[in-house]
């Protein structure tokens, strides 16, 4: 029930969140995601090896969002 409730809060903050697109460094983005997970990343010894990324035209709060969903610290 709580992670339904912590899935139905952060589709709220998607669905109400009207920033508009803008150039958008997604290497930017991925420092910001990483600071999140830098712990979880610290105690596994784990790296992240990303190429460069590109700048693209997006939601940056949401790209930042999407990156984080996507290593499971939503």
């Amino acid at each position: 029930m709580k992670e339904l409730l912590v899935d139905l809060l952060a589709y709220s903050k998607f669905s109400s969140n009207r920033e508009e697109f803008s150039q958008t460094d997604m290497n930017a983005v991925l420092q910001e995601a990483c600071a999140v997970i830098a712990k979880e990343l610290e105690d596994t010894g784990a790296r992240l090896m990303v190429p460069p990324l590109p700048v693209i035209k997006a939601n940056t709060s949401l790209m930042v969002e999407l990156l984080k969903t996507l290593s499971g610290t939503h």
